[in-house]
């Protein structure tokens, strides 16, 4: 079609590069180029006051009252915390960014930088790359 956006970037980014002809749903190909847009742009998250770029078929919490309650719920300060299927990792931050003494804590555990500062797509990765090289330097049982 002459007038079609180029879409490859977007199915690189959602797909990989698979290296052959593949189809999928015009469904599934706007979400793919929803998803691009949403990461070259960023998203704005009121609770963290800065952007995130999330990546394709990363959960988003799209409703601010789940970062909110998130951010806001009372814990017992001698809890420990995991954010297991992390997504974004927008609730985990929220919750961190909300306490500064859970912040350092946590951010220490993981061993990312501390106090918490979130500033483009870095926040994903900060989590992510700490998380690898925790669980990484634990003792493995066989």
């Amino acid at each position: 079609m002459r007038r079609a956006p180029d879409i490859r970037e977007a199915a690189v980014e959602a797909y990989g590069d698979i290296g052959e002809s593949s189809v999928v749903s015009l469904h599934e190909l706007v979400g793919a180029i929803g998803a691009h847009e949403w990461r070259r742009n960023g998203v704005y998250v009121d609770a963290l006051q800065g952007r995130i770029h999330p990546y394709y078929g990363t959960f988003f919490p799209t409703r601010s009252e789940y970062v909110d309650l998130v951010a806001t719920a009372a814990l017992p300060s001698d809890t420990l915390a995991f954010d297991v299927g992390t997504g974004t990792g927008v609730l985990a931050a929220s919750r961190a960014v909300a306490s500064t003494t859970w912040s350092r804590w946590t951010m220490n555990r993981v061993q990312s930088p501390a106090p918490v500062r979130i500033s483009g797509a870095s926040m994903s990765k900060t989590y992510a790359n700490g998380l690898r090289k925790r669980f990484r330097d634990l003792p493995h049982q066989r």
